[in-house]
């Protein structure tokens, strides 16, 4: 895999945070030789990671800091992507599996498959499926002595913010329904993402102790993003359970 240390940089955090969040819970971490990019690629590898997890009952929780552009699943072979997946997430709703996905680090903005931005809002899949939790981003502030000050909607009004919009493919689920009116009139039916949300601003970021660097470059890395949301996320459901 050519993006072996950019996929360590997403791997680690879920291993370690999950852990600080949940220390008790065991966990298991799937891998793909296959990148995931955009559209179909490397789609297929992970649905088989996850029906794997599910046919050998390896946990209750499954956080993914990963997505696709939904737009780019608009194709023939990336609506049997979508069948394929919505077909698992039913499946784990039915035995009380939880998923999480992250929502994305660019806002309403996401990238096709040439790399470059769609001209109108998206949404990412998976986080945008409405059997899975989508996990948004917040700036987090405290002071010195680690006590919660204020928190609001992650947007650094340049690059990278909190994903979230309405999906273009999957209808307003049930448990919208009660969303307020003002709310009703942006969804149109459709799907909104995040559900929850998590601090994922670079700016009050966390620490990730990366130890698949060669010396002398191990050690502590600041890391933000919504790929710190979910796992945190599956950490906080883990200890409710």
């Amino acid at each position: 895999m050519s993006n072996q240390v950019g996929w360590a940089f997403e791997t680690t955090p879920d291993v370690e945070w999950t852990h600080a969040i949940a220390p008790g819970a065991s966990m298991v971490l799937l891998t793909s030789p296959v990148d995931e990019t955009q559209e179909v690629q490397g789609m297929p590898e992970f649905l088989s990671l996850e029906k794997y997890a599910l046919d050998h009952k390896l946990g209750k929780l499954i956080s993914q800091s990963w997505g696709t552009t939904e737009n780019t699943l608009f194709t023939p072979a990336g609506r049997q992507v979508f069948d394929a997946f919505e077909g698992l997430n039913e499946r784990c709703v039915r035995e009380k599996v939880t998923v999480l996905a992250s929502s994305g680090d660019t806002g309403s903005s996401n990238v096709e498959v040439n790399g470059m931005f769609f001209p109108s809002p998206t949404v990412g899949f998976l986080a945008s499926s409405p059997f899975v939790t989508a996990v948004g981003g917040t700036s987090l502030f405290a002071n010195t002595s680690g006590k919660y000050q204020d928190e609001i909607v992650w947007n650094d009004h340049v690059f990278v913010a909190g994903g979230g919009g309405v999906s273009q493919q999957f209808s307003e689920p049930s448990y919208q329904d009660s969303l307020p009116p003002s709310v009703q009139q942006m969804l149109n039916d459709g799907r909104g993402i995040p559900d929850v949300a998590y601090n994922a601003d670079g700016n009050t970021s966390i620490l990730v102790f990366a130890t698949f660097l060669p010396p002398p470059f191990q050690g502590y890395f600041a890391v933000g993003g919504t790929s710190e949301g979910s796992p945190q996320w599956a950490g906080i459901v883990a200890d409710a359970n």
